[in-house]
């Protein structure tokens, strides 16, 4: 298509020149566009439990013969896979115990999912009832210690908040005949949980290059069989079994 740019004068003033563009339309114009699309997924928070080997204390520990000696072990049980928020189980087995023993349960916590969290309470259930393991629970107390720095500290229950109106002091030991929630919003705080699938350590983690700030957290449960003054006959040959959940959150 032909255009013709004549020179006219005129309209532009007397002696000017303009120039028209004389043609049968408009221009076209060109058009183009760019698509952004999105995969977007949500990462995961979830807990890992690692038990250590429970051990014991007591008066009479090594006086006894092997048959007298408390039986002590531990398993833990693999991830769950597919969705869902549970973590894996944990499982610790204290036999043939003593009057005046103490056990204690060690437990190491990972994140092994992609987002960081805190562990900020844990859950103590007294085992199904029945009279006989009742009794053996009233004679028992339990606690849960995390590491502060180095050393054990008692955490205390959300009970013992509320009694010293938010005081923030350290635990001491409850009974084990009653559900329990041990919060852990004391000096030491939530124990804050970076991610960490492969379970490393610190020496592992700094070998592969990135921090080794809260890889795990470390916590003991601790049960006392009480060395009474009276008759512990009504507790003898009797089984329960309690148990204890380490509830953590996801920190945005």
């Amino acid at each position: 298509m032909k255009y013709r740019i004549p020179l006219i004068a005129g309209a532009a003033g007397a002696g000017a020149l303009a120039l028209v563009l004389v043609g049968p339309g408009s221009f076209a114009s060109f058009t183009s566009s760019v698509t952004a699309n999105q995969n977007i997924s949500s990462g995961t928070f979830r807990l890992q439990g690692v038990a250590g080997t429970p051990t014991v204390a007591g008066r009479l520990i090594g006086d006894a013969n092997s048959i007298g000696q408390p039986n002590l072990s531990s398993s833990t049980g693999d991830e769950p896979t597919g969705p869902g928020f549970n973590g894996n189980t944990l499982t610790f087995n204290l036999g043939n115990i003593n009057p005046g023993d103490t056990y204690t349960e060690p437990v190491t916590i990972y994140d092994v999912g992609s987002l960081q969290g805190q562990v900020n309470t844990v859950t103590y259930t007294p085992g199904a009832y029945s009279a006989a393991a009742r009794n053996l629970e009233s004679t028992m107390t339990v606690t849960v210690q995390v590491d502060e720095n180095g050393t054990w500290t008692d955490v205390h229950t959300s009970a013992q908040e509320r009694a010293c109106g938010g005081c923030g002091s350290n635990g001491t030991p409850v009974s084990a005949a009653s559900p329990q929630t041990f919060v852990l919003d004391n000096s030491f705080g939530p124990q804050f949980l970076q991610p960490n699938p492969n379970l490393y350590s610190s020496s592992q983690a700094s070998s592969h290059g990135f921090s080794t700030n809260e890889l795990s957290a470390s916590f003991q449960i601790v049960f006392s069989f009480t060395d009474t003054s009276g008759s512990q006959n009504n507790v003898e040959n009797v089984s329960a079994a309690p148990s204890l959940s380490f509830n953590g959150t996801n920190t945005p």
